[in-house]
């Protein structure tokens, strides 16, 4: 109805705000209904639509009900999008502070692995005088293993194995001196060692089987940790963006048509 949309245009004349628009179009439904209502009791169209806007006195009740409506929906508006920033924010903080304790704790366990390795480096070459003699030192290593490094799940003893094979990890009768398994192989962190001169001309060439424990879980969920705080990050930064605040008025928007 044109009158009504020439009253309600004059309404904020200087706001084209999207926010405005939608409540202006939440006001025209308001007094569309009154129209109806007033026709219903026998009044014609022109005249229910002139007694409609007088209703408000000239626009003053108008008025005052929009700037009413206005503060309603600015403090729906802020309270979903500071509680949105909040949310970010919070997924922001702790998934650094995750990452951080992950990663404290990965460095940990890589220096302890690798105290570890050494150990048993020097203690193999100190051990081994044959490499293919295993007869000579498996009761040895055994002992050594199960007595000294309760965190080796795992140790296999090479001889005369070239770089290929050592990437192939091969293990035919001739190549593979020694086995040495304790226990479930499951979350074991491997180290394959390079090949060291023994003192009688030998090649040592090992694979060496660690108890992951959580180091194997946290290496996961360091990269779920960083994805999290990633999608933590774009949705705040978002929402000081005021995208939120888009949002909600095309939602509301789309409301009220």
């Amino acid at each position: 109805m044109k009158q009504i949309d020439e009253y309600l245009d004059s309404l904020y004349k200087e706001d084209k705000s999207k926010e405005t628009i939608s409540l202006k179009l939440e006001m025209k439904e308001h007094l569309l209904e009154s129209v109806k209502e007033l026709k219903d009791e026998g009044y014609s169209q022109e005249e229910a639509i002139k007694i409609s806007i007088d209703r408000f006195d000239g626009g003053i009740e108008m008025e005052d009900e929009l700037q009413g409506i206005i503060k309603q929906a600015w403090f729906e508006k802020n309270n979903i999008k500071n509680k949105m920033t909040s949310l970010f924010r919070n997924i922001l903080i702790v998934s650094v502070v995750v990452y951080a304790c992950l990663t404290f704790y990965n460095n940990k366990m890589i220096d302890y692995h690798t105290q570890i390795y050494d150990k048993v480096s020097k203690d193999l070459h100190r051990t081994i005088a044959d490499i293919n003699n295993p007869k000579q030192y498996k009761n040895k290593l055994d002992n050594m293993l199960n007595e000294k490094y309760g965190e080796v799940k795992q140790l296999k003893i090479y001889s005369n194995v070239n770089k290929l094979l050592s990437y192939l990890s091969y293990e035919s009768k001739e190549n593979l001196k020694y086995n040495y398994t304790k226990g479930n192989l499951a979350n074991t962190r491997y180290f394959e060692s390079s090949n060291d001169d023994l003192g009688n001309a030998n090649k040592l060439h090992f694979e060496l089987g660690l108890k992951g424990g959580l180091y194997l879980i946290s290496d996961k969920l360091l990269l779920i940790d960083l994805f999290v705080g990633l999608a933590g990050f774009i949705g705040f930064v978002l929402s000081k963006l005021d995208m939120f605040d888009k949002f909600y008025v095309n939602r509301k928007y789309k409301e009220i048509l």
